[in-house]
């Protein structure tokens, strides 16, 4: 490889470093020397793709979608054969601003470089949360009826995290003691784990619009963490997410 082409790769993964010390220290100074070093490449190669992808990498991190997208799709322009361009678009796409929660500051779409599964549990929760939740609004009442982890201590912690981003993003979320009351009133079985059907009853006892399941499965190191939201009036599935993670803990 000529000399110019070392020292724009080295500019460009210069610029990824950055990115990624930014979404480990959130100094602005940071994101601002990775926009900095790709705009300097982009301006002496504007035909380097990879210099757009990572700028759109960037501006994702930044939560500026518009210039994430134009940057994927001229990255996807200039090699259309772009595996890593064209699957940052299609997430991009699926979150698009028709999720009303995509907007908060509270929430951050992580994935650009860790499509193929890097992303650890709680990032994997954030993207899927997103996913699933763009036919709900901050006006629904949200039960979350169980997160089922075959490690109990697994399944509080998400249950606990997810519960954490509702309520950050401003809506309504059923307190679980009010659910443990319905289930033993009802006499519902005390397990989390329940069937569509009978999670939906205690959905519509408890007055929720919308409840939550969770599951996370997988097998070795890979595992997936999925949601489903469904519509207590309907027992429709109005949401679903499924989000690849790696653990490096026992899950089981």
């Amino acid at each position: 490889m000529c000399l110019v082409c070392l020292l724009e790769v080295y500019i460009i993964n210069r610029g990824e470093a950055y990115r990624l010390r930014f979404i480990s220290s959130k100094s602005n100074e940071d994101i601002d020397h990775a926009l900095f070093e790709l705009n300097q490449v982009i301006l002496a190669n504007p035909n380097s793709e990879l210099a757009f992808y990572r700028r759109g990498g960037v501006y994702a991190t930044k939560g500026d979608i518009a210039n994430a997208t134009s940057d994927f799709e001229t990255a996807l322009r200039l090699n259309p054969n772009s595996l890593q361009a064209k699957n940052a678009l299609d997430l991009i796409r699926q979150h698009r601003i028709t999720i009303p929660i995509a907007a908060s500051p509270n929430i951050n779409i992580v994935p650009i470089d860790n499509i193929q599964g890097s992303l650890d549990i709680t990032d994997a929760l954030r993207n899927a949360v997103i996913e699933a939740f763009r036919n709900v609004t901050s006006d629904n009442r949200i039960a979350i009826i169980h997160f089922t982890a075959q490690n109990s201590d697994v399944s509080d912690f998400l249950y606990g995290e997810l519960r954490h981003i509702l309520v950050s993003n401003n809506f309504t979320v059923v307190d679980r003691r009010e659910l443990d009351a319905v289930r033993i009133e009802q006499a519902f079985q005390l397990d989390w784990e329940v069937d569509d059907n009978t999670a939906v009853s205690i959905g519509r006892f408890v007055g929720a619009d919308v409840i939550v399941m969770g599951t996370v499965d997988g097998i070795g190191a890979l595992r997936r963490l999925r949601l489903n939201v469904l519509n207590t009036e309907t027992a429709v599935i109005i949401g679903t997410a499924s989000q690849p993670f790696t653990s490096t803990v026992d899950l089981h």
